[in-house]
């Protein structure tokens, strides 16, 4: 579990480059036997470095949580790019600066923002409807369909709208008790999308259905019916993830590794340099106790087999109080690395620099 490291000398995102390939390829290649576009989400990495990694699998379009992260990407060659936000209308001018010189496709669910683009959209933009498969996030509710023919009424009216078809984000799957749960979520909601999709393919009939979520895409093997697929999370997996089910401990491709500043072995604790503005406050279930990471071992620069004995109890916004074992008194030192699977590598990504095992760093967007 610890390793010394002379050049990581704060908390640190550490990305096995090796492990995230293959996580690219299962999920490229489970995409593919199904007949859909594999069209990840990036807001995972946020890196221009790891994006290059999906590219030399054969990826081609992706999709962003932001327009800012749009424009990063676009900047570093990607030209087919889907904004899985529900679009911000005071961010008009960069969506007409972006759709001018890439493919673009962005969220709508309101008529305001409907009002919005037909309005000042004088470039071809794509657009999806947002619907609500029942996480109750953002989107239309599903079986809205007057609300949906009045949005489409009102786009027909500019025509530099093309209407792309249907997306939803699963997000129920992580509340899922069991993987069999996360399958049953995610089935469920992809014959509703299919349902969607076939009430309004008369009257446009090139549109397509888009669903994305690490649990369901993971889990599922079959996504026939489907158009494309958006997981995001799958790249690093985390400790989330490993919870539910959705991945193997080989998967796991990104850690946060933390300087040790204190050891208590009077009540086996630790005090590490990570604390919520490296972890977040995003938390997991383990024996009933709610933990912002656990330990995983490490060997000879590979990651090995989770150790959910060691966990990171608590976090303020520096500080980290990891706990461990009494048998494993005596083991750890002021100045070692501890080798943390974080709750949620999407926030440690994007709080945290990174870099590969090898020491390469990653760029990352930064807002």
């Amino acid at each position: 579990m610890k390793m010394n490291n002379a050049a990581i000398t704060r908390p640190t995102l550490l990305v096995d480059r090796e492990k995230c390939i293959q996580n690219i390829l299962w999920m490229k290649a489970k995409a593919e036997k199904s007949g859909c576009l594999f069209r990840p989400h990036f807001k995972t990495h946020q890196s221009a470095t790891v994006g290059k990694w999906f590219a030399s699998c054969g990826v081609h379009s992706i999709t962003v949580s932001s327009l800012g992260m749009a424009g990063y990407f676009a900047a570093n060659g990607w030209n087919n790019i889907t904004v899985a936000f529900p679009l911000n209308i005071r961010e008009m001018d960069t969506v007409r600066e972006l759709a001018s010189k890439i493919s673009l496709q962005v969220l709508v669910s309101s008529m305001d923002t409907m009002q919005n683009l037909s309005a000042l959209v004088h470039a071809p933009l794509g657009f999806f409807i947002e619907v609500d498969n029942g996480y109750c996030r953002s989107g239309i509710e599903m079986k809205n369909t007057q609300a949906i023919c009045r949005l489409l009424e009102m786009a027909e009216q500019n025509p530099h709208l093309r209407f792309r078809g249907f997306l939803s984000h699963f997000g129920d799957t992580y509340d899922a008790a069991s993987p069999e749960q996360v399958r049953a979520i995610f089935n469920a909601g992809k014959l509703n999308m299919i349902a969607l999709k076939e009430k309004f393919l008369p009257d446009f009939p090139d549109i397509i259905i888009s669903a994305g979520d690490t649990p369901g895409c993971s889990l599922v093997d079959d996504f026939s019916g489907l158009d494309e697929i958006r997981p995001g999370n799958f790249v690093y997996y985390d400790l989330v993830q490993y919870r539910l089910g959705s991945c193997r401990s080989g998967q796991i491709a990104a850690v946060v590794v933390c300087p040790v500043v204190e050891v208590h072995e009077e009540r086996s604790q630790l005090i590490i340099y990570g604390g919520a503005v490296h972890f977040s406050k995003d938390t997991v279930l383990i024996e009933d106790r709610k933990v912002f990471g656990c330990g995983i071992r490490m060997q000879e620069n590979a990651l090995e087999k989770p150790d959910l004995s060691v966990k990171l109890v608590k976090v303020s916004q520096e500080h980290g109080i990891v706990e461990y074992p009494a048998g494993m008194r005596g083991n750890f030192k002021p100045g070692d690395l501890l080798y943390l699977i974080p709750a949620h590598s999407c926030l440690a990504a994007n709080l945290l620099n990174a870099r590969t095992f090898n020491g390469e760093e990653l760029n990352l967007f930064r807002a």
